[in-house]
């Protein structure tokens, strides 16, 4: 399992993975785009946990 943390704003949006240990595995930040988003969380086959941030975008991530 691995846990993946969005905080998602307009222009862009960061994430950090972390694996079961805490330890993060990897951060990013891309351009806000469903593309950009969808590849940046489908860039890891084991199962995840995802969480967003509230924000305006949020449900629109969802």
């Amino acid at each position: 399992m691995i846990y993946i943390g969005i905080d998602l704003h307009a222009r862009h949006f960061s994430m950090a993975v972390l694996n079961q240990d805490d330890s993060i595995m990897f951060e990013e930040t891309r351009l806000t785009s469903c593309p950009n988003l969808k590849a940046a969380i489908g860039a890891f086959s084991e199962t995840q946990s995802v969480v967003f941030k509230e924000s305006t975008l949020a449900a629109w991530a969802y």
